[in-house]
């Protein structure tokens, strides 16, 4: 089965147990896709009229569904998926012998659009599939995501990246330095900004937006809490600091969060009895529950500040969102007192 196509949601849903068991017994697949932040597929969502960032999102489960794929099938070579940065390319869908052809139309999705079928040993077949090998064997034309740099993820704690083309990737965090997006989401905070992290070197970037933003948003940082002389081992054991390093990075936190405060009158501050995986950048919970933007940077051991530190942007009502927002929600209630909770610790 050779399939070019954006992400693929009704066959996932329709056919998605069916496709399992045939992947099973041997089944062979290769997908074509757009990279999920090409600029041709952001103009595509809006020439077929659907929301920003939904095509990115179909894309990305796409991805993490093939992941499954890979896992069930007899061979990890049986399952695959490359990404281009192009124009989309049209509708193409083989299955054996059979072959369907279909474009995309304005203001049309692809279930509204017909699609013309031609069988083997025809001209036009053997075009169109000549084409597509062709397409799928040009590795400048088409890689595999982590050959592009795609985060992706297969579990709550993992996902992929090469870091030779962090360049290409706008949410990727470099060293200090925050995203654009990042920032953009953080800045226009209408009700509460959420930060947490060990040393806080995003400060770096925000000390003076976020002293200057409107005083009725309330800011809370989160760090652990490294007066306590265990988590301050952990600290200086896992990113391989020594404590004069540490203790200068400390300062720093601490000098931007009380610049902050001098300017703006609703800081907060949250010890944390015991280490994340991650530090959060969330935006606009109110009540506690309803955030508009999350960010999370995994840590990666003895990377601290490094680029192989890495930041993944989800949008609302995806499962990794929802997963990162209840930890959050997590910690704001639990006032950093996080080591009994039973449920944080699994």
């Amino acid at each position: 089965m050779d399939i070019c196509a954006f992400g693929l949601r009704s066959l996932r849903h329709d056919k998605g147990r069916l496709i399992e068991s045939r992947v099973k017994n041997g089944l062979k697949i290769r997908i074509l896709a757009p990279h999920p932040e090409s600029i041709f597929l952001k103009q595509r969502e809006k020439d077929e009229l659907v929301s920003e960032g939904s095509m990115r999102d179909s894309i990305t489960q796409l991805i993490k569904w093939l992941e499954h794929l890979k896992s069930i099938a007899p061979n990890d070579e049986d399952v695959s998926i490359k990404l281009y940065d192009t124009l989309p390319l049209d509708f193409y869908f083989r299955q054996d012998d059979f072959l369907y052809i279909g474009p995309y139309l304005f203001g049309k999705d692809s279930l509204q659009t017909p699609s013309w079928e031609y069988r083997a040993n025809t001209k036009i077949f053997d075009i169109y599939t000549t084409y597509f090998e062709e397409l799928w064997c040009n590795s400048d034309f088409s890689k595999v995501p982590s050959e592009v740099g795609w985060i992706y993820s297969n579990s709550f704690e993992g996902e992929r990246i090469n870091k030779e083309l962090l360049d290409r990737l706008p949410i990727v965090s470099k060293g200090y330095s925050l995203s654009t997006e990042r920032c953009e989401a953080i800045l226009k905070a209408k009700n509460s900004i959420f930060i947490s992290g060990i040393a806080l070197t995003c400060l770096v970037d925000l000390r003076d937006s976020l002293a200057s933003i409107n005083p009725s948003v309330s800011i809370t940082f989160a760090f652990p809490d490294v007066n306590n002389e265990q988590i301050l081992k952990l600290v200086l054991r896992y990113w391989g600091l020594s404590e004069k390093n540490w203790k200068t990075s400390a300062q720093r936190r601490d000098d931007d969060i009380d610049a902050i405060r001098k300017k703006h009158p609703n800081v907060k501050v949250m010890m944390l009895d015991t280490l994340l995986h991650a530090s959060y950048y969330a935006v606009d919970y109110t009540d506690h529950t309803e955030f508009t933007h999350i960010t999370a940077r995994h840590y990666m051991l003895n990377k601290v500040g490094q680029i192989q530190d890495f930041s993944l942007t989800e949008r609302p009502e995806t499962e990794l969102f929802n997963r990162y927002r209840d930890q959050i929600l997590m910690i704001i209630e639990s006032g950093g007192k996080l080591s009994n909770i039973h449920d944080f610790v699994q």
